[in-house]
């Protein structure tokens, strides 16, 4: 038995995640992804067409971890669909690139569209209130975790100790509002900023059911 037969289409999707979870996405390419299954890239193409075909059985693979959106009050259905989605982009950062970017969607992607369409008009909004309450939510959390990434601190306790740090260093005269900021919000003991992410959900929220 050939090292090609030996391989199969979801260990070289595997690979090609594990490679962008710890590198990023840039860092997946045929020629890459080969060496980490042990093949040569031209065995890959016996399995998956193109790296663009690859980047597809990707974002399909990280969207099966999320479970579909079921019946129920639609901000539920809202609050589930973010969260989950805000869970796998922390498992997935890269996956944020080609969420909404992939010319040929496949089964799970269309599935998951299909139930969150479906789950929010059953529960009574109109279309247009749906497409609306689904750009707004996905733009929040694909912005959030963006943020999260590119922030220069993960824990509370990091959180913290940067907050003191700049405090320490700030032209009080000239940023009150911001020393204020810090010493009031920031540095309290209960602070953490995972959790501005479901109280500026709940703004949404609270917004979207004033539209209709």
């Amino acid at each position: 038995m050939t090292t090609r037969n030996l391989l199969d289409r979801d260990q070289i999707i595997g690979a090609a995640i594990a490679l962008a979870d710890e590198n990023g996405l840039d860092a997946v390419s045929m020629r890459k992804v080969g060496q980490a299954v042990g093949v040569e890239a031209m065995s890959l193409y016996h399995h998956i067409q193109n790296k663009e075909r690859l980047l597809d059985a990707m974002i399909e693979a990280a969207l099966a971890e999320t479970p579909l959106a079921t019946p129920g009050p639609w901000r539920d259905t809202l609050r589930s669909h973010a969260a989950q989605t805000r869970l796998m982009l922390s498992r997935h950062p890269w996956a944020a690139a080609l969420l909404n970017s992939r010319e040929n969607p496949g089964a799970v992607t269309l599935a998951r569209h299909d139930a969150l369409l479906g789950a929010l008009h059953g529960d009574g909004l109109p279309w247009g209130t749906v497409a609306s309450a689904i750009s707004v939510v996905d733009a929040y959390v694909l912005g959030f975790a963006q943020t999260q990434q590119d922030l220069p601190f993960e824990t509370p306790e990091e959180s913290a100790s940067l907050g003191a740090e700049m405090l320490a260093q700030l032209p009080l005269s000239e940023t009150p509002h911001f020393a204020q900021f810090l010493t009031e919000h920031v540095l309290t003991p209960d602070y953490d900023h995972r959790a501005e992410f479901d109280r500026g959900l709940e703004i949404l929220l609270v917004g979207l059911a004033s539209t209709f």
